[in-house]
């Protein structure tokens, strides 16, 4: 990996790959049982982002131009479900939403005097 961030001329390849690998794993664990789930998306929307920017320059600038192209990078797929998830949120067995609604139903329970 830092051969390959070496190759793409990025500052510090070595402690950016370790940056990239602790975000994209914790960040994915964290995405995938739904804690925290926008907070996450759109830092792993900024970091695929910087990615497909760097390792695939013209098909993201290629996004009117050439949407095939832009489609069918790698840095796609995350890219896109990082965004899709910021802006629709976790989804319905987040532990985020299963948190939110056990504490609706606490605070409805609730008396105020």
């Amino acid at each position: 990996m830092t051969e390959y961030f070496t190759s793409l001329n990025l500052p510090a390849p070595g402690a950016t790959a370790l940056g990239v690998s602790i975000i994209e794993l914790v960040g994915g664990i964290l995405l995938a049982v739904g804690i925290g789930s926008r907070l996450i998306s759109l830092i792993l929307f900024v970091n695929m982002t910087v990615a497909f920017w760097t390792a695939e320059k013209e098909a993201f600038l290629g996004v009117l131009s050439s949407p095939d192209k832009f489609q069918a990078a790698d840095a796609y797929n995350y890219w896109f479900a990082a965004l899709l998830i910021l802006i629709l949120g976790p989804g319905l067995f987040a532990v985020d939403t299963l948190i939110g609604r056990w504490m609706s139903r606490r605070d409805s329970g609730v008396k105020t005097a």
